[in-house]
């Protein structure tokens, strides 16, 4: 049977989780990632991951997502599953290491439905060219290539998909070293790991604490900085304040028993503050360039 020939459909609200050991084998699959993919509990656990593996999906992102979860770092990223009996599936997927002792435990992975199937044609066309580059090439020499075009455009994994999936260009390099992909990164993860420990139903969840603070800290340093005076960069502050802000006041209301709607609007708030910093950022830095 041709792969691919039958999209899959799910909930919006569903989450399909699994989790894996450090060398890639299912321990854990919850119902709603057992139903998607066609198989039973029994059947995908102590399998390896890549049995749910679409062959649309290029390998160097896989290697390249690996990479970074095994230097315990968590991300997210878009990704084509497979089903049993051939169907397909697109997932945004927020993958966490879970340490113990201070070492990688093992790997847990949260999905939920990817809606927007005009954006994410950018990303299927990036994936193509992966696939087609990786025809000829090894799979280290597909990484490194991987690695240049990210570099190249100063981005990170994940701040490349969404700039794709807003139809945003990806062509800009900063010659100001100023790590925009990174910054985006921890926040759009931060944001993301505090609505998961809240959909789990989690106690003692804290902002403060684990707040991003890397690219505030970058905001302080920059007081006397020319680019600052740019009359756009005010609003970098703002935001940035106002997605702490409302983090916290979604944990707060979340333990108040707010209608689910109210939480899920105050997290798209989030994240149009999310991407006011960065996106304003990424225009002081080109029209200071110029």
């Amino acid at each position: 049977m041709q792969l691919g020939i039958q999209a899959v459909k799910f909930k919006t609200d569903t989450m399909l989780v699994s989790q894996t050991d450090t060398k890639g084998n299912i321990i854990y699959a919850n119902v709603d990632f057992c139903k998607t993919a066609g198989y039973t509990f029994d059947e995908l656990v102590g399998q390896p991951h890549n049995i749910v593996r679409h062959e649309e999906m290029p390998k160097v992102i896989f290697k390249y997502l690996w990479k970074m979860l095994q230097n315990g770092k968590a991300l997210y990223a878009f990704v084509k599953n497979k089903t049993k009996d051939g169907g397909y599936y697109w997932v945004k997927a927020f993958i966490s290491p879970i340490m113990k002792n201070g070492r990688v435990d093992s790997y847990t992975s949260y999905r939920t439905l990817v809606e927007d199937e005009n954006s994410m044609q950018k990303v299927k066309n990036l994936y193509s060219m992966l696939c087609e580059y990786e025809k000829s090439h090894s799979v280290d020499e597909s990484l490194q290539f991987f690695t240049n075009y990210l570099e190249d455009r100063n981005l990170t994994y994940p701040h490349m998909l969404v700039r794709l999936t807003e139809g945003k260009q990806i062509s800009n390099k900063s010659s100001l070293s100023i790590d925009i992909g990174s910054y985006f990164d921890d926040h759009v993860i931060f944001r993301t790991h505090i609505v998961r420990q809240i959909v789990l139903d989690m106690e003692n969840i804290e902002v403060t604490k684990t707040c991003c603070c890397p690219f505030g800290k970058w905001l302080e340093s920059t007081k006397y900085e020319s680019y600052t005076k740019h009359s756009e960069f005010r609003n970098i502050l703002t935001a940035h304040d106002s997605v702490h802000k409302k983090l916290q006041q979604y944990v707060d209301l979340s333990k108040n028993g707010t209608h689910s709607t109210d939480l899920n609007h105050l997290v798209d708030e989030i994240e149009e503050d999310t991407h006011t910093i960065f996106d304003t950022l990424q225009q002081v830095i080109d029209e200071y360039e110029n």
